[in-house]
């Protein structure tokens, strides 16, 4: 994303609503990834929810 002049960013979503979202906010794991939905590489990420990893606990 690229934040502008006022710390924001406008975020269109697949439901078709738009909001601005500040700088700091957007939580990739609790916002943006949806597990066994999600994947990179065609391999499934849902490793990323095990203990010692990026997403456990959020």
């Amino acid at each position: 994303m690229r934040y502008r002049y006022t710390n924001s960013a406008n975020v269109a979503c697949v439901d078709g609503h738009a909001k601005s979202i500040i700088k700091g906010s957007l939580n990739w794991c609790k916002n943006m990834y949806t597990p066994g939905f999600s994947s990179v590489g065609g391999q499934n990420d849902d490793w990323l929810w095990d203990q010692g990893n990026a997403c456990y606990g959020k």
